[in-house]
C-alpha cells in the first residue's frame, strides 16, 4: 500500500499558503489569514499537520478538515489522537498524552474521539502542489528518501508512517 498523498493542481484563481503546526490555534491562524488578505473563495491554505493539542480550540480542527479551501496532511499529534481513540495498545500514558497536549481529547466522550479520529485516518501522509515554479511537496516532518517520487510511490509501512510523521533528524542537522 502506497503513502497517502494527496494531489492538488496550479491555482489558477488565487494564491497557495502553507502553514505550519497549528495546534489547536485557530483564531490565530484566522487573524493571520485575515492580515493577509486571505481570499476564501480563490486562495488554498495547505498545512503540514498537527492540526491539535496544546492551544485551546483543538475541538475546531474537525470543522478546519471540511472547509474547502483548507487542506491537511497528518501529523503526529494528529495521530496519537487516533491512537487514543483506539485504546487497546496505546502507547502513551495519559500523563505522557496530556504533557503533549492532549488534555482536550481525554476530555472528549469516547465518542467524541472516536469522530476526531475518523476524520483525522483520512489525511494523507503527504500533500503536492503544482505551483509556477514547480511541483511542491509537503509533510508534517521528514521526507524518508532524497526523492518525493520514491516516497511517493514507496510502500506505506510503519518505517515511512513513522518518518513522515516524527523524524527531525534532518532539521536537527
Amino acid at each position: 500500500m502506497k503513502p497517502s498523498v494527496n494531489h492538488y493542481s496550479i491555482n489558477t484563481k488565487g494564491r497557495d499558503i502553507a502553514v505550519g503546526d497549528i495546534h489547536g490555534c485557530f483564531s490565530k491562524l484566522m487573524k493571520s489569514l485575515e492580515a493577509i488578505n486571505f481570499d476564501f473563495d480563490n486562495d488554498r491554505l495547505f498545512s503540514v499537520g498537527d492540526l491539535v493539542d496544546r492551544g485551546d480550540e483543538s475541538n475546531q480542527a474537525i470543522d478546519w478538515i471540511y472547509y474547502h479551501w483548507f487542506h491537511a496532511c497528518k501529523g503526529n499529534h494528529d495521530q496519537m489522537a487516533i491512537d487514543f481513540a483506539r485504546g487497546p495498545g496505546w502507547p502513551m500514558s495519559l500523563l505522557d498524552y496530556s504533557c503533549n497536549g492532549g488534555s482536550w481529547n481525554i476530555a472528549n466522550s469516547p465518542e467524541e474521539r472516536e469522530t476526531v479520529a475518523l476524520c483525522f485516518e483520512d489525511l494523507p501522509l503527504g500533500i503536492e502542489v503544482e505551483t509556477a515554479n514547480g511541483l511542491v511537496g509537503l509533510i508534517h516532518a521528514e521526507c524518508p528518501f532524497n526523492d518525493w517520487n520514491k516516497f511517493k510511490y514507496s510502500e506505506q509501512d510503519f518505517s515511512v508512517d513513522n518518518t513522515s510523521m516524527w523524524e527531525r533528524s534532518r532539521y536537527h542537522n
